[in-house]
C-alpha cells in the first residue's frame, strides 16, 4: 500500500492494515505445486498450509483448461485422511478446498491429491510445517 493511500485512511483503518500485513508476514507457511500435462488436458495443482496460532489453514487449489471436469479429491494431515470427496472444476476449470486442522507437535506433513476420473491423471503435492 502507497504512501499517499495510507494518509487517505483513518488511524483505525491504518492500524487494520499493519496487523494484517503482519499476521500475512509473520504467519509460517508451506507450499508445493505439482503436475502433468497429458494431452489435451493441463492442469496444476498447489498446497499451502499456513500455520496461524494452534491451527493449520491447508488450502488446496487445483487450475485446469477444462470446466466442469470430475475430480476426486484427498487429503491427508500426518498419512490421516482428512478429507475425500468428488469436486467438479468451475466454470474457469479450477477447484479448491480448504481445511482447519490442529497444530500437532513437531513437523506436520499436508498431502493433497487430486485423481481425474475419465483420465485418471494424477496431481499430488506435498507440504511441511
Amino acid at each position: 500500500m502507497s504512501v499517499a493511500a495510507l494518509a487517505r485512511i483513518g488511524w483505525f483503518d491504518r492500524a487494520l492494515v499493519v496487523a494484517c500485513l503482519a499476521v500475512s508476514t509473520a504467519a509460517p507457511q508451506g507450499s508445493a505445486i505439482g503436475g502433468e500435462m497429458p494431452r489435451g488436458l493441463e492442469y496444476s495443482c498447489r498446497l499451502v498450509a499456513t500455520k496461524l496460532g494452534k491451527e493449520i489453514t491447508v488450502t488446496f487449489r487445483l487450475r485446469t483448461n477444462s470446466a466442469g471436469d470430475a475430480w476426486r479429491v484427498r487429503l491427508f494431515h500426518d498419512d490421516e485422511p482428512i478429507f475425500s470427496k468428488l469436486r467438479l472444476t468451475n466454470a474457469e476449470g479450477n477447484l479448491k478446498v480448504v481445511r482447519v486442522e490442529p497444530d500437532l507437535a513437531g513437523v506436520d506433513t499436508f498431502v493433497g491429491r487430486a485423481r481425474h476420473l475419465e483420465t485418471v491423471t494424477v496431481c499430488k503435492v506435498e507440504s511441511r510445517i
